[in-house]
């Protein structure tokens, strides 16, 4: 998958989002962070990744992760992606999904 990432307004950035079989992230800064908006499709975690580090800088990861609903093209790298990058999780579904652990930020 390539590399693609667009501003869209102060603060947002879109990743992904082309091909039919793609779907949208957002990485939206919150200062001094960033927070994941869905996480694409099972796979796209090191696509994801380097799409931050080209946004934030080297070694970005999220303060949380937020996942819009639970479909394989929004949630499907969301376990890889908790695994390794995220500094302390908040994956708000309402939802099961299989092998994933959720913490709740409160």
């Amino acid at each position: 998958m390539p590399d693609f990432v667009r501003q869209i307004a102060p603060g947002v950035y879109w990743a992904l989002g082309r091909g039919i079989t793609s779907t949208n992230v957002y990485l939206v800064r919150s200062y001094p962070s960033w927070v994941l908006v869905d996480t694409g499709w099972r796979g796209n975690a090191a696509a994801i990744t380097s799409q931050a580090e080209a946004v934030f800088g080297p070694h970005a990861r999220p303060a949380g992760i937020l996942l819009t609903h639970i479909h394989p093209g929004h949630a499907g790298s969301a376990a890889e992606l908790a695994r390794g990058a995220c500094r302390s999780t908040c994956i708000l579904t309402s939802f099961p999904w299989p092998g994933l652990t959720i913490r709740r930020s409160t």
